[in-house]
């Protein structure tokens, strides 16, 4: 009879015992992992060197936020960027790391403009602070907070609007009066607009159109305020009791445009409104083939 090692057999046994702890312990590992991990937050935005503008962008787009923004003014002379100075700048950031995308395209709009002989002194943007990293939160307010805690702007919400404007003070701080029923909502901006004291204040559409089978014209004319009565009220909380009281889809952004001084408004859909305005191609071809029945 061939001898055992029993201390062979004992190490054997351990060994079996440990394996079979480990096999029974990997599910509760992952249990308590899985407890353990903590859940996206509700709101998320990673952003890389964009301006105020672009995150109000996202915000409405993504989240289907009502966020109207008034960008702050510019000194005409020192916040000017020439085309020569943005294309060293983003060809300088392209050679540190990868451009984001707004990145990237700016730089293929400007080498456009070089091809195409532009000066070198070529107005092309203006100085605007700018925003890398990721502001997150549970609601609106702490994405916003975190958004406005450094910059040159603030914030504040009414009736499920948030208003982002410059930190030391609002441009649209002059008194409106208006007492209007079932008018469309470009026209109680423009009536609106023209009460400015300091004149310069233009309307202007949301975005290019058409986007779709309607134009941005023809869906802002669709965009009724049933009534509206206002009397001495800030021109900024009376464009936000306009958009709000023509059924809330609707956002607007205030500012300088070029370097003439002229301001515009323009408005902007929300994507639920964007959807009626613009139906997806199977419901495009269900309308046309019920048109020819």
């Amino acid at each position: 009879m061939r001898n055992v090692n029993s201390s062979a057999i004992n190490l054997t046994r351990r060994s079996c015992a440990l394996l079979l702890c480990a096999l029974l312990a990997v599910p509760i590992m992952y249990s308590v992992r899985a407890e353990d991990a903590q859940p996206a937050p509700k709101y998320s935005l990673t952003v890389q060197n964009d301006d105020m503008g672009m995150i109000v962008g996202r915000l409405r787009q993504v989240y289907e936020l009502r966020v109207c923004f008034e960008s702050a003014p510019k000194d005409p002379e020192k916040d000017r960027i020439t085309l020569d100075n943005e294309v060293k700048r983003l060809q300088a950031l392209a050679a540190e790391r990868e451009l984001s995308s707004s990145e990237q395209y700016m730089l293929e709009k400007f080498l456009n403009l070089v091809e195409r002989d532009y000066p070198a002194d070529t107005i092309v943007d203006r100085v605007r602070h700018r925003y890398s990293g990721m502001f997150a939160g549970e609601t609106p307010t702490e994405v916003l907070d975190a958004v406005c805690a450094e910059g040159p702007y603030g914030w504040f919400e009414e009736n499920g609007t948030y208003v982002i404007l410059p930190r030391l003070g609002s441009t649209l701080d002059y008194p409106v009066t208006l007492d209007v029923e079932n008018m469309p909502i470009v026209d109680v901006l423009r009536l609106i607009a023209k009460q400015d004291p300091k004149g310069g204040l233009g309307l202007g559409g949301g975005g290019a159109g058409p986007l779709g089978p309607v134009s941005i014209g023809e869906a802002l004319g669709k965009c009724i305020a049933p009534r509206l009565v206002l009397e001495d009220v800030a021109a900024l909380e009376a464009m936000c009791r306009a958009v709000e009281a023509a059924g809330g889809q609707l956002a607007w952004t205030a500012g300088e445009v070029g370097w003439g001084g002229a301001r515009m408004i323009s408005i902007h859909p929300l994507p639920k409104l964007k959807k009626l305005w613009y139906p997806s191609p199977r419901e495009q071809a269900a309308a046309k083939a019920a048109q020819q029945k």
